[in-house]
């Protein structure tokens, strides 16, 4: 029976991690759609998403809470469309890490790349992104994603 439990655990873990996945993708495909309500079905209301970048003038940090980011996105002229790659996906029982590269772009226009990192927190409805964090970069060679 040990030996039963320990498959368990790990097919346990493995759903969670395929459903945190599919939670940031789902985010992804509301940006692209301009679904403001996609958006905010996996956001935690309260949190908030922090920029880092870095320039001539060093790191320079930005913030916005969840409600403007919904409302950026909805007023979109144009998809956001954010493609990532090789996520890392850590589970402490109700709480997750996603964190992975990412290119960003405006309808077809490349924009930027760098890192996401998104905190998340089991909830009754599933996995939901309750903040993250992401660094802005003008390139990133390691990029295997094909231009759109």
């Amino acid at each position: 029976v040990p030996r039963r439990h320990g498959i368990e655990q790990r097919l346990h873990r493995l759903h969670d991690r395929m459903a945190i996945v599919e939670t940031v993708q789902a985010l992804f495909d509301a940006m692209a759609a301009r679904d403001g309500a996609g958006v905010a079905k996996v956001l935690l209301p309260e949190g908030r998403l922090i920029v880092v970048g870095r320039g001539d003038a060093g790191v320079t940090t930005g913030a916005m809470d969840h409600a403007d980011f919904i409302t950026r996105v909805a007023e979109s002229e144009v998809p956001l469309i954010e493609r990532s790659w090789d996520p890392e996906v850590r589970i402490d029982g109700d709480i997750a890490s996603y964190r992975a590269r990412y290119d960003f772009h405006s309808g077809t226009t490349y924009s930027h790349c760098g890192v996401d990192l998104f905190m998340m927190v089991r909830a009754d409805e599933g996995w939901r992104i309750s903040g993250g964090s992401f660094t802005r970069e003008a390139s990133c060679p390691d990029n295997p994603l094909p231009g759109l």
